[in-house]
């Protein structure tokens, strides 16, 4: 997309995804590792959210 590859194939990140390509990008906040960086070290989960419940 836009020149940059996506990553993959991937596992799933939690019970029940399916294996899938991933292209990550920060449009909204800035990222010091970069524009399409999977992770961004300047954002913070905040206290008690968690991965969603796979369906049964």
């Amino acid at each position: 997309m836009f020149g940059t590859a996506f990553k993959g194939p991937k596992p799933g990140n939690f019970p029940g995804q399916p294996v899938h390509y991933a292209l990550h990008l920060w449009l909204w906040k800035k990222n010091p590792s970069g524009l399409y960086a999977t992770f961004n070290p300047a954002v913070r989960c905040l206290p008690g959210t968690t991965r969603p419940t796979p369906p049964a």
